[in-house]
């Protein structure tokens, strides 16, 4: 057999695998490691096992595979085509779909029904029931058997020893399970209770999956009763837990919520009943007060007493006027007593009258008097203003003379020559200019004139 070329040889191994259908769609679990999220959008990683590995790409997983979360030693089941690379002589699976085995699976499907619920509006609030606050007929679906039931029992009839107690003996685990948790809550929702629990105690994943089933969710929403989901342990969160009107951590949780303390009920009301009889006795009290405030009044009403009242009253009002009346009479008197001597006043005022009136015949006589004595008075006067008239002195030859500015010129020392001057006389006046000014002397002692 001749010798072929390295070429030659992966031509032919890729031929093969093209042309081999099994490996154009093949189905391949391993675990996943060397996980790559690459900036161009594509995933890469190695699939392998105790002996081989593979390389594997998944292209585009951002639009494949938006929700995948994967990480190094997960079991992955991948499903896609072989690739052959001539020039490397190497080979990698083509990933069209990647989903998780086992328990990553059961993650992976748990997670798009809830999502997918979720978007349905079948976890929102306004959908949720309240739990009534005293339950007296309880149902409960879980297994007849087992921690769960009896902590249930338990627990309820500590806190309220006449619950009544209604068991739906259901499968909780397994492929029947589903159906019968179903079952029990629809045959439970027809009793008129309540409230209903659902739960079972702890387990795996695997082990609490029924109430992880749709059916379930879709029973538990669709309950007219109000349910409370108590599935597992503290931290363990099913479907139904998300769809129930509330969720208990355990099945204890579950009764707690469920049933009513009874003894604190009791102490309550207890409580309560002491605080309305002192409330009553004090209402009691403030209505006697009232009571005996309104029979006051009631007498002080009474038409008995205010008719003596009001004769009091009057009474009084008598005893007062007639004072007021006796003073009035008295004052009365004594002003009439001062009209008495009225006549007497009268005639005096009228002598008093008369004398005026004879000194006043005498006015005429006297006005004449005073008029004559000032008529020689006034012509007096008259001459002797004439004597002193600025005018009467002109026509005698006078004048009198005056500077530029209307002064009378009383002396040489007001005027100087050169100076204007005016000679006021008795038909006119004459202008002129001071030519030569004299001045008088006189002798020591005397004055210039």
């Amino acid at each position: 057999m001749a010798a072929v070329s390295v070429s030659q040889l992966n031509n032919y191994i890729n031929t093969i695998l093209t042309s081999n259908p099994r490996l154009t769609r093949i189905e391949v679990t391993g675990e996943a490691s060397n996980i790559t999220f690459h900036k161009n959008g594509h995933l890469y990683f190695t699939l392998k096992d105790a002996e081989a590995s593979i390389g594997a790409v998944l292209y585009d997983h951002r639009r494949f595979a938006p929700d995948l979360s994967l990480k190094t030693g997960d079991e992955v089941v991948v499903k896609g085509r072989v690739q052959f690379y001539k020039k490397y002589g190497s080979g990698q699976i083509v990933v069209s779909e990647i989903t998780h085995s086992g328990k990553g699976a059961l993650n992976e499907k748990y997670e798009r029904l809830r999502v997918e619920l979720q978007e349905m509006g079948m976890f929102d609030e306004c959908y949720k029931q309240p739990i009534p606050q005293y339950v007296k007929r309880l149902g409960v679906v879980t297994a007849p058997t087992g921690a769960a039931i009896r902590d249930i029992i338990r627990t309820a009839r500590n806190r309220f020893p006449g619950i009544e107690i209604v068991l739906y003996p259901a499968l909780v685990q397994g492929d029947m399970a589903p159906a019968s948790i179903v079952k029990g809550i629809q045959i439970l929702d027809g009793m008129g209770l309540d409230c209903i629990i659902v739960g079972r105690g702890g387990g795996s994943l695997e082990d609490l999956w029924a109430f992880n089933e749709r059916i379930v969710a879709q029973a538990v929403f669709d309950c007219a009763t109000p349910v409370i989901s108590g599935v597992g342990h503290e931290s363990d969160t099913t479907i139904t837990d998300w769809v129930a009107d509330l969720r208990a951590a355990t099945p204890t949780a579950a009764a707690v919520a469920a049933v009513f303390d009874y003894e604190k009920v009791v102490r309550q009301m207890s409580a309560d009943r002491d605080r309305l009889s002192g409330s009553i006795k004090r209402k009691i009290y403030s209505l006697r007060e009232y009571c005996d405030n309104l029979k006051r009044v009631i007498a002080s009403k009474n038409p008995e007493t205010m008719l003596g009242n009001k004769k009091m009253r009057l009474t009084e009002a008598d005893r007062h006027l007639r004072l007021l009346m006796a003073g009035k009479l008295q004052n009365m008197k004594h002003a009439l007593s001062k009209y008495d001597a009225m006549p007497m006043w009268m005639e005096k005022k009228l002598s008093e009258a008369r004398q005026r009136l004879q000194a006043y015949d005498t006015l005429p006589m006297k006005m004449e008097a005073k008029i004559t004595d000032a008529r020689f008075g006034l012509s007096m006067r008259a001459e002797h203003l004439e004597g002193l008239s600025p005018l009467l002195k002109l026509s005698q030859g006078y004048s009198l003379t005056e500077d530029a500015k209307g002064r009378v010129i009383s002396s040489v020392a007001s005027v100087k020559k050169g100076d204007f001057v005016r000679v006021n006389v008795k038909d006119g006046h004459i202008d002129a200019t001071v030519d030569t000014v004299f001045e008088k002397k006189v002798p020591d002692g005397g004055e210039n004139i």
